[in-house]
């Protein structure tokens, strides 16, 4: 849990650089998508993540929501 929590903070600390009100990453995105439409953005490089992680900005949530 630590390390999601740690992931969570890092991606909401980028709202400001991407200029975006919620940002959640694609795991995220994967469990909610039917509820919220929501933006690709550019993967980030994460402290202590090999990978980068993709995210993607939340837009509205969906009408039939």
């Amino acid at each position: 849990m630590v390390k999601t929590v740690n992931l969570v903070s890092r991606v909401e600390s980028l709202n400001r650089e991407f200029r975006t009100n919620i940002l959640i990453t694609e795991e995220t995105y994967d469990r909610v998508k039917e509820v919220v439409d929501a933006r690709p953005q550019a993967p980030i490089f994460v402290k202590g993540v090999k990978e980068p992680v993709k995210t993607c900005s939340v837009l509205s949530l969906k009408a039939s929501a």
